[in-house]
């Protein structure tokens, strides 16, 4: 008698929330790209005595010698110059997020502040072509 009653509660409870919850769900997806954005690669600016830290098939990590800001500010010009279109622009006091998109190529820059080093940025690019 107990286990019916609980299966009954059960589904009267799943009838009366399922509208809310039909109401509020939401569902994202992320399409990973597939090819690399040779051309992005090719011409991507980097800061004078900056370091590669990384490699792999979509980009690159860097240690930059700039604050974060100022090297933002390098970007925003830098690839503006070379025909990029603004895509996002995130920008706060912890991290900066820059994106564009040329020719079928986007292009996604991340910067944050090394850690113990104010005049330090860590930069990780990323390009793909859809």
């Amino acid at each position: 008698m107990f286990v019916r009653r609980c299966i009954v509660g059960v589904l009267i409870a799943s009838a009366v929330c399922a509208p809310a919850i039909a109401q509020s769900f939401s569902v994202g997806a992320t399409v990973v790209p597939h090819r690399t954005a040779v051309r992005a690669q090719a011409d991507f600016p980097v800061p004078a005595s900056s370091r590669r830290l990384t490699t792999h098939t979509f980009g690159s990590s860097w240690y930059v010698p700039d604050a974060m800001h100022a090297t933002a500010a390098f970007y925003r010009g830098a690839m503006a110059q070379r025909g990029y279109r603004v895509v996002a622009d995130d920008t706060r006091r912890d991290a900066v997020s820059l994106h564009w998109e040329r020719d079928g190529e986007r292009v996604e820059i991340r910067l944050q502040p090394v850690l113990g080093d104010d005049a330090g940025t860590r930069m990780i690019f990323n390009a793909s072509a859809g």
